[in-house]
């Protein structure tokens, strides 16, 4: 049987299917088992090609971070089908990463671990996940419907075109809303990786005035094409379950939308929906209340070799043949003048984020003079062992602070910003503060720093 066209092109060779005998709902809510028909070999395919297109995007060099929209809860305060039937819910999920789209539908179940859903019933959490780059616009598009009234072979292969039908109408979106955004700003022709650049970095303002616009394209899509495509989905099949009412349709649709280097920290959405009923048939409208998760990882850019010099206990970086400059004083034997002692590497290997808008504090940089980490965010450039100030070069640094919300797997805790040199040094040693090169030990000021290691 050849699928190949209806598949995007994918042979059906390179396709492994698994094809199981599936369940079906009888009238007297039992449970009985046919062989799979044509339409359910046509849908696992359908599933098959949507794994590998995701496997295809999440392979993309460079992209490490990720965007995860969790459903942590999903209670069924009314159902869309009449009360002598049960509903068969699908989650119709479309990921738009900036002008790249790939959707999926998803047949949910209860705690209990059946498909079979009625009123009161909470379904299992569900979670999903695109993998993208820190300044990525990322929208995620989704809809419950209700397909019981087909049995379970057509049931997934409506599901199918029907968020097909959605990836195909929200694609455009995201480039469309940057241009109308853009459109007061000179952007001098930008192609599509300028216009994904301009909102990399953009202000509040802008990403803001995306958020809107992606919005009421997206409720202009849903009020347009997407739920008379539902409709249209929802009849499409003559012959209905059982001589059952025809309450197939919308229970609910939304977005989300993961703007540049959003959200900080995790953001948690509560909200009960009220579903379409046109069927009368079919009894009240459906409401469902649903808790969800929005959390961003970061693609993490990060240098190591930088470590804690035994002398004057600033964070130095070990990289280079010359280890830079140490506010130890040694004088010379024979001419007494004072001679320049280079920082002597102990303890861990501590491998610091750089260019990442994690949560914590950003300027620090490395000074090219002494090799050590100061803080670059005052006028004055502190005070620098090799003589005058320091003077950046290279990465700009973000240190997380002791609250801030990101993971450090293996992380040391008290590093500080010592006020009379600007230089990180570590006041974790109970009899000492160090060498600092305006004299005496460090002075520590602000932030408390925890740093990763290895």
């Amino acid at each position: 049987m050849d699928v190949g066209p209806e598949l995007g092109g994918t042979p059906a060779r390179l396709l492994l299917v698994k094809l199981v005998r599936t369940r079906y709902q009888r009238r007297d809510g039992t449970l009985g088992q046919r062989e799979p028909t044509r339409s359910q070999v046509i849908a696992q395919k359908v599933k098959m090609h949507q794994r590998l297109q995701t496997i295809s995007l999440f392979a993309q060099e460079g992209k490490m971070g990720k965007c995860i929209f969790s459903f942590d809860k999903i209670e069924i305060l009314n159902q869309k089908s009449d009360t002598n039937h049960s509903d068969n819910d699908w989650l119709c999920m479309t990921w738009s990463i900036n002008d790249k789209v790939y959707s999926k539908p998803v047949s949910l179940r209860n705690v209990a671990g059946t498909q079979v859903l009625h009123s009161g019933d909470v379904l299992s959490p569900f979670q999903d996940y695109v993998v993208c780059e820190n300044t990525d616009t990322v929208i995620v598009t989704y809809s419950l419907i209700n397909l019981s009234s087909y049995d379970w072979g057509k049931q997934a292969e409506a599901a199918a075109d029907f968020v097909k039908k959605v990836a195909d109408t929200v694609a455009p979106i995201y480039l469309k809303a940057a241009v109308a955004v853009l459109a007061g700003v000179a952007t001098g022709g930008l192609g599509t990786p300028g216009i994904i650049q301009a909102f990399a970095g953009g202000s509040v303002p802008l990403l803001d005035a995306l958020s809107s616009k992606v919005g009421e394209l997206i409720d202009t899509a849903f009020d347009e094409v997407i739920t008379p495509a539902l409709k249209w989905v929802a009849e499409f099949f003559g012959d209905l379950f059982g001589g059952q009412p025809n309450c197939n349709g919308e229970v609910f649709n939304d977005y989300v939308i993961f703007l540049p280097n959003q959200p900080q920290s995790d953001l948690h959405i509560s909200k009960t929906y009220e579903g379409p009923q046109t069927n009368s048939s079919c009894g009240d409208t459906p409401h469902t209340k649903v808790d969800m998760t929005m959390h961003r990882e970061w693609d993490l850019k990060t240098q190591a070799d930088w470590r804690l010099c035994q002398h004057c206990h600033v964070m130095f970086f070990n990289g280079y043949d010359k280890k830079g400059v140490c506010a130890l004083h040694w004088v010379s034997p024979i001419t007494h003048a004072p001679l320049q002692v280079a920082h002597t590497a102990m303890d861990f290997d501590f491998v610091l984020p750089y260019g990442t808008p994690i949560a914590g504090q950003s300027d620090w940089r490395f000074c090219n003079k002494c090799n050590a980490m100061f803080d670059d965010g005052y006028p004055d450039k502190g005070v620098c062992p090799a003589g005058g100030g320091h003077m950046a070069e290279g990465y700009h640094f973000v240190l997380p602070v002791a609250h801030s919300p990101v993971e450090i797997i293996s992380g040391q805790a008290n590093w500080r910003f010592c006020n009379k040199c600007h230089a990180l040094f570590s006041d974790g040693f109970p009899t000492s503060n160090g060498i600092c090169p305006q004299g005496g030990g460090h002075v520590a000021e602000g932030y408390h720093f925890v740093l990763q290691n290895q």
